[in-house]
Protein backbone atom coordinates (compact mmCIF):
# COMPACT_ATOMS: atom_id res chain seq x y z
CA UNK A 1 0.00 0.00 0.00
CA UNK A 2 3.04 2.47 1.01
CA UNK A 3 4.41 1.49 -2.12
CA UNK A 4 0.77 1.90 -4.49
CA UNK A 5 0.78 5.95 -2.86
CA UNK A 6 4.38 6.51 -3.52
CA UNK A 7 4.05 5.50 -7.23
CA UNK A 8 0.64 8.01 -7.14
CA UNK A 9 2.65 10.84 -5.53
CA UNK A 10 5.89 10.46 -8.45
CA UNK A 11 2.71 9.94 -11.23
CA UNK A 12 0.70 12.94 -9.87
CA UNK A 13 4.42 15.40 -9.64
CA UNK A 14 5.17 13.82 -13.45
CA UNK A 15 1.81 14.78 -14.76
CA UNK A 16 2.13 18.24 -12.97
CA UNK A 17 5.39 19.03 -14.76
CA UNK A 18 3.84 18.36 -17.94
CA UNK A 19 1.66 20.20 -17.63
CA UNK A 20 3.34 23.02 -16.49
CA UNK A 21 6.09 22.40 -19.17
CA UNK A 22 3.44 23.31 -21.63
CA UNK A 23 1.85 26.47 -20.06
CA UNK A 24 5.74 27.89 -19.75
CA UNK A 25 6.82 27.21 -23.16
CA UNK A 26 3.41 29.17 -24.52
CA UNK A 27 4.84 31.90 -22.14
CA UNK A 28 8.17 31.64 -23.01
CA UNK A 29 7.09 31.86 -26.47
CA UNK A 30 4.74 34.70 -25.65
CA UNK A 31 7.93 36.55 -24.45
CA UNK A 32 9.69 35.89 -27.61
CA UNK A 33 6.93 37.10 -29.34
CA UNK A 34 6.82 40.48 -27.30
CA UNK A 35 10.88 40.64 -27.59
CA UNK A 36 10.39 40.72 -31.61
CA UNK A 37 7.54 42.89 -31.67
CA UNK A 38 5.38 40.34 -32.94
CA UNK A 39 1.81 41.84 -32.78
CA UNK A 40 -0.09 39.29 -34.88
CA UNK A 41 1.15 36.18 -32.78
CA UNK A 42 0.27 38.40 -29.57
CA UNK A 43 -3.14 39.37 -30.78
CA UNK A 44 -4.28 35.95 -31.09
CA UNK A 45 -3.23 34.70 -27.56
CA UNK A 46 -5.77 37.16 -26.57
CA UNK A 47 -8.87 35.24 -27.49
CA UNK A 48 -7.38 32.38 -25.21
CA UNK A 49 -9.59 31.05 -22.69
CA UNK A 50 -6.89 31.21 -19.85
CA UNK A 51 -7.12 34.38 -18.51
CA UNK A 52 -3.56 34.82 -17.18
CA UNK A 53 -2.35 34.03 -20.92
CA UNK A 54 -4.72 37.01 -21.82
CA UNK A 55 -3.38 39.33 -19.32
CA UNK A 56 -0.28 37.91 -20.10
CA UNK A 57 -0.56 38.59 -23.68
CA UNK A 58 -2.07 42.12 -22.97
CA UNK A 59 1.06 43.65 -21.17
CA UNK A 60 3.78 42.16 -23.35
CA UNK A 61 1.94 43.81 -26.02
CA UNK A 62 1.91 47.24 -24.24
CA UNK A 63 5.66 46.29 -23.31
CA UNK A 64 6.15 46.19 -27.51
CA UNK A 65 5.83 49.65 -27.83
CA UNK A 66 4.55 49.15 -31.13
CA UNK A 67 1.49 51.21 -32.81
CA UNK A 68 0.34 47.83 -33.94
CA UNK A 69 -0.80 47.23 -30.29
CA UNK A 70 -3.44 50.15 -30.03
CA UNK A 71 -6.19 48.42 -31.66
CA UNK A 72 -5.84 45.19 -29.84
CA UNK A 73 -5.72 47.01 -26.65
CA UNK A 74 -8.63 49.39 -27.74
CA UNK A 75 -11.08 46.48 -28.57
CA UNK A 76 -9.92 44.85 -25.03
CA UNK A 77 -11.07 47.62 -23.44
CA UNK A 78 -14.75 46.57 -24.11
CA UNK A 79 -14.18 42.70 -23.34
CA UNK A 80 -16.91 41.42 -20.28
CA UNK A 81 -14.08 40.70 -17.81
CA UNK A 82 -12.95 43.80 -15.79
CA UNK A 83 -9.87 42.64 -15.29
CA UNK A 84 -9.11 42.00 -19.03
CA UNK A 85 -10.29 45.64 -19.34
CA UNK A 86 -8.09 47.17 -16.39
CA UNK A 87 -5.35 46.07 -17.93
CA UNK A 88 -5.83 47.08 -21.68
CA UNK A 89 -5.98 50.53 -20.29
CA UNK A 90 -3.18 50.24 -18.36
CA UNK A 91 -1.49 48.89 -20.92
CA UNK A 92 -2.65 51.64 -23.56
CA UNK A 93 -1.88 54.66 -20.04
CA UNK A 94 2.18 52.95 -20.56
CA UNK A 95 2.08 53.33 -24.92
CA UNK A 96 0.71 56.46 -24.24
CA UNK A 97 4.50 57.43 -22.49
CA UNK A 98 6.06 56.25 -25.25
CA UNK A 99 4.38 58.62 -28.31
CA UNK A 100 2.27 55.84 -29.60
CA UNK A 101 -1.01 57.03 -28.51
CA UNK A 102 -2.13 59.07 -31.12
CA UNK A 103 -5.37 61.82 -31.34
CA UNK A 104 -8.30 59.06 -32.36
CA UNK A 105 -7.21 56.60 -29.74
CA UNK A 106 -7.45 59.71 -26.73
CA UNK A 107 -11.00 60.23 -28.46
CA UNK A 108 -11.79 56.82 -27.91
CA UNK A 109 -10.83 56.69 -24.44
CA UNK A 110 -12.77 59.86 -24.05
CA UNK A 111 -15.48 58.37 -25.66
CA UNK A 112 -15.45 54.81 -22.73
CA UNK A 113 -15.00 57.24 -20.02
CA UNK A 114 -18.47 57.00 -19.51
CA UNK A 115 -18.27 53.28 -18.32
CA UNK A 116 -19.86 53.22 -15.45
CA UNK A 117 -17.52 50.55 -13.80
CA UNK A 118 -15.15 52.37 -12.08
CA UNK A 119 -12.09 50.32 -12.30
CA UNK A 120 -11.95 51.00 -15.72
CA UNK A 121 -12.96 54.59 -15.68
CA UNK A 122 -9.48 55.06 -13.03
CA UNK A 123 -7.42 53.38 -15.63
CA UNK A 124 -8.75 55.28 -18.84
CA UNK A 125 -8.18 58.45 -17.14
CA UNK A 126 -4.40 57.16 -15.98
CA UNK A 127 -4.24 56.41 -19.84
CA UNK A 128 -5.01 59.93 -20.73
CA UNK A 129 -3.02 61.06 -18.25
CA UNK A 130 0.02 59.39 -20.15
CA UNK A 131 -0.99 60.25 -23.79
CA UNK A 132 0.94 63.62 -23.66
CA UNK A 133 -1.96 64.67 -26.42
CA UNK A 134 -3.57 68.18 -26.28
CA UNK A 135 -6.94 66.74 -26.66
CA UNK A 136 -6.81 64.41 -23.27
CA UNK A 137 -7.07 68.17 -21.29
CA UNK A 138 -11.22 68.65 -22.32
CA UNK A 139 -12.07 65.22 -20.83
CA UNK A 140 -9.99 65.29 -17.99
CA UNK A 141 -11.31 68.32 -17.14
CA UNK A 142 -14.90 67.05 -17.37
CA UNK A 143 -14.02 64.32 -14.64
CA UNK A 144 -13.07 66.85 -12.53
CA UNK A 145 -16.54 67.42 -12.34
CA UNK A 146 -17.55 63.78 -11.04
CA UNK A 147 -19.56 63.08 -8.77
CA UNK A 148 -17.01 60.10 -7.14
CA UNK A 149 -14.16 61.96 -5.34
CA UNK A 150 -12.03 59.24 -6.08
CA UNK A 151 -12.43 59.67 -10.34
CA UNK A 152 -11.77 63.55 -9.54
CA UNK A 153 -8.27 62.35 -7.75
CA UNK A 154 -7.58 60.53 -10.46
CA UNK A 155 -8.64 63.77 -13.28
CA UNK A 156 -6.18 66.08 -11.12
CA UNK A 157 -3.37 63.18 -10.89
CA UNK A 158 -3.55 62.85 -14.63
CA UNK A 159 -3.52 66.58 -15.56
CA UNK A 160 -0.02 66.67 -13.22
CA UNK A 161 0.90 63.49 -15.02
CA UNK A 162 0.29 65.92 -18.40
CA UNK A 163 2.41 68.56 -16.98
CA UNK A 164 5.48 66.45 -16.36
CA UNK A 165 5.39 64.51 -19.35
CA UNK A 166 5.80 67.41 -20.98
CA UNK A 167 10.04 66.64 -20.87
CA UNK A 168 9.48 63.77 -23.04
CA UNK A 169 9.98 64.37 -27.12
CA UNK A 170 6.91 62.11 -27.40
CA UNK A 171 4.44 65.04 -25.50
CA UNK A 172 2.46 67.38 -27.81
CA UNK A 173 1.90 69.82 -24.39
CA UNK A 174 2.70 73.05 -25.84
CA UNK A 175 3.02 76.53 -23.37
CA UNK A 176 -0.43 77.13 -24.06
CA UNK A 177 -1.76 73.61 -22.69
CA UNK A 178 0.22 73.94 -19.91
CA UNK A 179 -1.19 77.19 -18.91
CA UNK A 180 -4.54 75.85 -19.67
CA UNK A 181 -3.34 72.76 -17.21
CA UNK A 182 -1.86 74.87 -14.36
CA UNK A 183 -5.22 77.39 -14.35
CA UNK A 184 -7.15 74.23 -13.99
CA UNK A 185 -5.25 72.33 -11.85
CA UNK A 186 -5.10 76.02 -9.29
CA UNK A 187 -9.10 75.92 -9.10
CA UNK A 188 -9.86 72.15 -7.85
CA UNK A 189 -9.89 71.38 -4.81
CA UNK A 190 -10.22 67.65 -4.09
CA UNK A 191 -10.25 66.30 -0.37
Amino acid sequence: MKYKKKWLSILFLATMMVLNTGCDSLEVKMKRWGEQHDVAKLERMLSNKRINIRLYAISLLAQTRHPGALRPLIDCLQDNNGEIRRYAAQGLGWLGSSGVVDKPTVTQLANILRNPNYVSRHDIIFALGRSGLPNAIVPLEEMLHDKDVVIRKSAVDALECLVRERKYPCSQIGPVEYSVITNLLETVTVP
